[in-house]
């Protein structure tokens, strides 16, 4: 179905429109690491053609793949062999030649790179002399954040990258190079001090005693634990390996996004596999005779077994359930401690009004004259209640009680004018 609707008339659209989309082609802009503006532009072809975003990105991978498969053709392979498909594809996808990194060819018949790395490996073998060797670890003994796992330094990149180039530069080298060399000893130091004493007794060369010397500094710093062989009780030691993914050097790798990516040619793969040729063939040169015949085979822990999950799941329940727990009962006791308010009475609600009244006098001389006046109106009231009650609860014998009348009582007292409020 797909095959009868990409006709040339459509294919000649998808061109135009992917030439627009600079974001999907042009390495050097931002928006080519972005997945998010990749995918916009795809969908918005998809839109303009009417089919759906997978189709599109499946075409113009195609259509890609076919381009750098003719670009990359030999002129003495295309010469007089170019179809009307071919000269199509060359000419309308000719926007991409500038944003195609090439390499060399690693044919059977190209030695070149063969070479290099012969080379390059023949110069550090005569590089790295007894003296050289020595200066390394007593550099490498001195930054402890490359060995140390209990340092804050030792999950630091940053510290570690800083620590090995200062030991490039002291050493005249590149950093690479020093990480293999570091990364070499590490390797058989781990290698040396894991063996038996029956099988190290008696079979010790004098490179082996000097490394098992010299990096006797790593021994603290070496997590082992029993190994799961039958047939292997020397144990295991993961600090090894943590180190190995610790130590190895960051390149810049772009983005890729399966399909939608250009069938780029670049160099990640080619110089990972250089640098572990490099490192096999370097330990290898240093590999005495006794060593290379006898290779040991280090095998992983299992995972552990469903009831040890079980068991930790339900002890991370059972904590998360004790804590829930706690937080109720302490909330719980902070609620009952809590006073309760107490319901107003009359006298609680006649002063709570009285005291919005007076808050609305807004000249201070009218309501501080009002309070002298409820003051004073207090007091007289609280004199009067006071005489009252003890007249009437302890009578003087020999005296008679006074009988106040409401009409000589008020003569008596002097009035006290009230102000409306």
């Amino acid at each position: 179905m797909m095959a009868e609707f990409w006709t040339e008339e459509r294919e000649d659209v998808l061109v135009q429109l992917f030439q627009e989309q600079s974001c999907l082609y042009y390495t050097s802009l931002k928006a080519y690491s972005n997945r998010i503006s990749k995918k916009n532009a795809i969908c918005h072809i998809a839109e303009r053609l009417g089919i759906c975003d997978k189709e599109v990105s499946k075409k113009m991978h195609s259509l890609r793949t076919q381009y750098n498969r003719y670009a990359k053709m030999c002129p003495s392979e295309s010469s007089g062999m170019k179809t009307a498909r071919q000269d199509w594809i060359l000419q309308r996808l000719s926007f991409l030649e500038p944003h195609i990194r090439k390499r060399s060819s690693m044919r059977n018949t190209d030695d070149k790179p063969i070479t290099r790395q012969y080379n390059v490996n023949t110069v550090m073998a005569e590089f790295w002399t007894a003296e050289r060797e020595d200066i390394l670890v007593q550099l490498f003994e001195e930054q402890s954040c490359l060995y140390d796992t209990s340092l804050k330094a030792y999950s630091n990149r940053i510290s570690k990258k800083n620590a090995i180039c200062h030991i490039a530069e002291r050493l005249g080298i590149g950093d690479k190079e020093v990480s293999k060399k570091m990364h070499s000893l590490r390797t058989q130091y781990n290698r040396y001090a894991k063996m038996c004493p029956s099988e190290s007794s008696g079979m010790k060369t004098a490179r082996q005693d000097w490394i098992l010397q010299r990096l006797s500094f790593l021994e603290p710093h070496i997590r082992k634990r029993s190994s799961m062989c039958n047939t292997d009780d020397k144990g295991y030691d993961t600090a090894e390996r943590e180190e190995e993914e610790s130590e190895e050097p960051e390149e810049e790798v772009k983005e890729e996004e399966g399909s939608e990516e250009p069938e780029e040619e670049v160099k990640e793969e080619e110089e990972s596999e250089e640098q572990e040729e490099e490192v096999k063939e370097e330990e290898e040169s240093e590999k005495p005779e006794e060593e290379l015949k006898e290779e040991e085979s280090t095998t992983r822990d299992p995972p552990p077994p469903p009831s040890t999950v079980h068991h930790q799941n339900r002890r991370k329940r059972n904590h998360t359930e004790r804590q829930e727990t706690e937080i109720l009962q302490t909330i719980g006791g902070y609620l009952q401690k809590r006073p309760q308010p107490k319901e107003q009475d009359e006298l609680s609600a006649f002063c709570n009004n009285l005291e919005h009244k007076m808050r609305r006098i807004k000249d201070e001389t009218i309501r501080l004259e009002l309070e002298h006046q409820l003051e004073e109106a207090c007091y007289h009231a609280v004199m009067r209640d006071r005489a009252v009650h003890t007249l009437t609860s302890s009578p003087s014998p020999l005296m008679h009680p006074v009988i106040l009348h409401p009409s000589t009582s008020s003569h008596r007292e002097t009035s006290i004018p009230m102000m409306e409020i």
